[in-house]
């Protein structure tokens, strides 16, 4: 070799052996590997195949429960080399057939196998265990039937990899012995190239910047290691990064309380968070490379028909898009929530749409929050005008169901005239029941609350409701149902609201029920209430259901789909919830019946049931009374009516008339008995005003308030400010002497 070191020269035919040694046998462990795994992935193709043939084939035997026949069809199938047995179970896991092939043997049928363990599959299970291939097969005609094993031999397999191990040796000893007598012919001028470089090197300390004359192959070489040297640290580092990269978006997606799906420009599912898995009903597994609509089912809560696919919106738009209003989404196991999403872009460096993102969250109880919060403004608004035209309508009626009483006592009885005002009065009344509803979810319609028992209050109600028609009403209630705090006529106004409209939805008869118990609701439930017990009303009937698209107005004021109706039932009903700080639900499918349930804060009072005993009242009498009211004609018929049976009266416009009259009246020594006081006096002082200068100028004073709306918290506690009596308008003549009767014939009330 002349000049060329013999021991840097045997170093790399040493290493080059080494290397080349090396690549030849890896090369052919990998492609014996890679040909094992191919054979491998064939035979379980061929192996699945089989199993779903003989699936399909044992349909019809264990359809008619052939099982000889199938015996005879499953020997013939297990007849190929490579199978060992063929098992057919039924859903149960009792073994139907059970064939067994020994090699260089003919298949036999096997008898009592034991029943097997293993769960029913879904879809074909294939498994590698003990050296054998394993495929369970189901069989499915309309539901399951059972399912197929079938258990394969692993042997050539084996067979396949030790050939192949020993055509890799042979050809590897080949190679190496033909390396050696290229490496003699090739080896010689990288190695005298690097033994320039040693040497180079070794002198370069001495060298003072003399140039060294160096061959371009030695050049090239040192240029080749630095630069492998560079790409192999800047490719270690970059690699370092994205796998961080990686595992911080992992993480960040799956802290996201929202759904994220990650598509490419086909629509192909390629990323599904924990929280879209959760909403969507899909492993991320199992939605992997499907399209979106077959994993992200969305919907027009309204029309029900398919929502526009937000991925071929923002592929056509290349913006960020967000879903219409109104979407919901159908989970895989049916169950609908509304969404709200947005769909944007993935573009690379190039700024080239390379994929899609979606973003959706769950807005139901949202959306039911604010339709919740819509439904209170609603009535709010309308309780506004409501008390005003209620109030002023109960003014109008006073006067006209007063003067008809009066005209009731003039009259003869039995004559026409007599008939007539009977008959007004009744219209009247009917007026004063429409008026009421009003102020039921009018502003100021506070109900009178008081412990009692709703079990009676409920059978009570119900019964009477239905009286005379062609519907049985069952109630069932808890043996140790919890009082509760209600106003008792308003209660009774909801209950009746309820059975007459299931009454009305069973046009042919039928049965309502209704039952009560106590319940606890927890702070998080799904419920607007507030953590604590409650008694829980159903009113359920078998009538012809509400359709869905009216179920969220049902509660709304005016709505009605009846012909007759007014619109104000349910939405009174609603209204008298709310203020019993209560909730009320429905769920109705059309043909089905409706049930509607009723939440009540239940009370730990003590039960008070207290009923007024009647008692005969003569409504002749004597003494001075003092009228204060701003509408006029209620004035004089208070007047009339007072002034027909025996009082003195007197009467003011406002609580500056009342005072100066009152004060009159004790100067002179002939001081008012009793004062009627209307409580609203428009732009004046009224009655609440009125009656505590009242009590500073007599301590005794003995007052009656009146007012228009009927549920102001002040009728409701009128002893707390000093009246010793209420009257309610409208009020028929009965009524009025009734009330002043009471409080002039019994001073201590």
């Amino acid at each position: 070799m002349g000049l060329m070191p013999r021991r840097l020269y045997g170093q790399l035919i040493l290493i080059v052996s080494l290397i080349l040694i090396a690549t030849i046998v890896t090369y052919g462990w990998f492609t014996g590997k890679k040909q094992a795994e191919n054979y491998l992935k064939a035979m379980k193709l061929n192996a699945t195949v089989m199993a779903g043939n003989l699936a399909i084939g044992c349909i019809n035997y264990l359809v008619i429960s052939d099982y000889a026949g199938m015996e005879l069809f499953l020997l013939r199938s297990a007849e190929f080399p490579d199978i060992l047995g063929i098992q057919v179970c039924d859903q149960h896991g009792q073994v139907l057939s059970d064939i067994v092939h020994k090699p260089g043997t003919s298949p036999v049928a096997r008898f009592n196998s034991p029943p097997s363990r293993a769960p029913a599959p879904v879809q074909t299970d294939v498994r590698i265990e003990d050296g054998q291939m394993i495929i369970r097969q189901p069989i499915i005609s309309g539901s399951l039937l059972g399912w197929v094993k079938v258990t394969y031999s692993m042997e050539a397999i084996s067979e396949m990899q030790w050939i192949i191990w020993g055509n890799s040796i042979f050809w590897g000893v080949s190679g190496i012995l033909a390396s050696f007598v290229l490496l003699m012919l090739v080896l010689r001028p990288p190695a005298h190239a690097i033994q320039r470089l040693t040497d180079f090197a070794r002198r370069l300390d001495n060298l003072k910047g003399e140039q060294i004359p160096v061959e371009h192959g030695s050049i090239e070489i040192e240029q080749l290691g630095e630069s492998l040297n560079h790409a192999s640290r800047e490719l270690y580092y970059t690699e370092r990064q994205l796998v961080a990269e990686r595992e911080r978006l992992a993480v960040t997606l799956q802290s996201i309380g929202d759904g994220v799906i990650a598509t490419d420009t086909e629509g192909r599912v390629i990323l599904f968070n924990k929280v879209a898995e959760e909403l969507a009903g899909w492993l991320s597994q199992e939605a992997g490379g499907k399209f979106l609509p077959e994993v992200f089912h969305i919907i027009n809560e309204k029309t029900r028909r398919p929502a526009e696919n937000p991925v071929e919106r923002v592929l056509k738009t290349g913006r960020i898009v967000g879903l219409a209003n109104h979407t919901a989404l159908i989970s895989r196991d049916g169950t609908e929530r509304s969404i709200a999403d947005s769909g944007a872009p993935i573009v690379d460096s190039d700024g080239k749409i390379i994929g899609v993102v979606l973003v959706f969250r769950d807005v139901t109880e949202k959306n039911k929050m604010e339709a919740e919060i819509i439904r209170a403004q609603k009535l709010e608004s309308l309780g506004v005008l409501a008390g005003g035209i209620a109030h002023d309508f109960n003014n109008i009626l006073t006067a006209i169901l007063g003067n008809v009483s009066l005209a009731k006592m003039y009259a003869n009885p039995g004559d026409g005239i007599s008939e007539r005002l009977a008959v007004a009065e009744k219209a009247t009344l009917r007026a004063r029941d429409l008026a009421q509803q009003l102020l039921t979810f009018s502003r100021g319609g506070v109900p009178i609350l008081k412990t009692a028992s709703i079990g009676n209050l409920l059978r009570e109600t119900a019964c009477f409701s239905l009286r005379g028609s062609n519907i049985r009403c069952d109630v069932h209630l808890s043996g140790n149902l919890c009082p509760v705090e209600v106003d008792e006529g308003q209660m009774s106004q909801v209950i009746q609201n309820l059975i007459i409209n299931a009454q009305q939805a069973m046009p042919e008869g039928g049965i309502i029920k209704v039952s009560a118990e106590n319940i606890t609701l927890e702070k998080d439930g799904d419920l607007p209430l507030e953590k604590g017990n409650y008694v829980k009303i159903i009113i359920e009937d078998q009538g012809i259901g509400i359709p869905e698209e009216h179920l969220n107005k049902i509660f709304d004021p005016f709505f009605t789909t009846k012909e007759q109706g007014s619109g104000l039932g349910l939405a009174t009903v609603y209204s008298i919830i709310k203020k019993h700080n209560g909730h009320i639900t429905v769920s109705s499918r059309a043909g089905a019946g409706t049930t509607f349930s009723l939440y009540l804060p239940a009370s730990w009072k003590e039960e008070i049931m207290t009923e007024e005993t009647g008692e005969s009242v003569s409504f002749e009498g004597t003494g001075r009374v003092l009228v204060m009211d701003d509408e006029e004609y209620i004035r004089e018929f208070v007047s009339d009516m007072l002034s027909h049976f025996g009082y003195t009266v007197d009467s003011a416009k406002n609580g500056g008339e009342t005072l100066d009259l009152y004060k009159r009246a004790i100067e002179s020594g002939r001081p008012y008995d009793v004062v009627i006081m209307d409580l609203t006096v428009p732009g004046d002082m009224g009655g609440r005003e009125t009656m505590m200068k009242l009590v500073e100028i007599d301590p005794g004073v003995k007052a009656i308030v009146s007012s228009g709306y009927s549920s102001d918290p002040i009728l409701a506690e009128f002893r707390k400010h000093g009246f010793s009596g209420v009257l309610a308008k409208p009020y028929k003549s009965e009524e009025l002497l009734a009330a002043l009767h009471k409080i002039i014939t019994k001073p201590g009330i």
